[in-house]
């Protein structure tokens, strides 16, 4: 008790004040995001990664890995490599396609989400 009454005592309110600004600053401090930034432009589009959680971009298939599930994207000497998941909806002129329909040079738009610094696509449209 002796301590607590210290501690709020007229000289020691500085160190108090300094202690609770601390505390403040840390508290309302940004955390850190993904390893993607929160935006960044691919192909002219805004690709927004909101708070590491969603992503949208648009560019050319560099590469496809199939045993992998995975898609390079690349546009304007940017790359994205990607994640393709069972649930990944693929589409193609309207038509529901599906992995092999991925081809190097194929021009895509992607959206997903992030989780554990990872690009894991939710829909992907096969452009012409």
């Amino acid at each position: 008790m002796d301590t607590c009454r210290q501690l709020f005592t007229f000289r020691n309110a500085g160190k108090a004040l300094a202690l609770l600004a601390a505390a403040v600053v840390a508290l309302t401090a940004p955390r850190p995001a993904a390893a993607y930034p929160l935006e960044f432009l691919i192909h002219g589009d805004r690709a927004v990664v909101d708070g590491g959680q969603t992503f949208s971009l648009t560019g050319r298939i560099e590469s496809v890995d199939y045993a992998a599930n995975v898609i390079v994207v690349r546009s304007h000497g940017d790359t994205a490599s990607i994640s393709i998941t069972p649930t990944t909806a693929i589409e193609r002129k309207g038509q529901i396609a599906g992995i092999a329909d991925l081809r190097q040079g194929t021009r895509v738009r992607v959206s997903g989400v992030v989780r554990d610094g990872a690009m894991i696509a939710q829909s992907i449209v096969i452009r012409s």
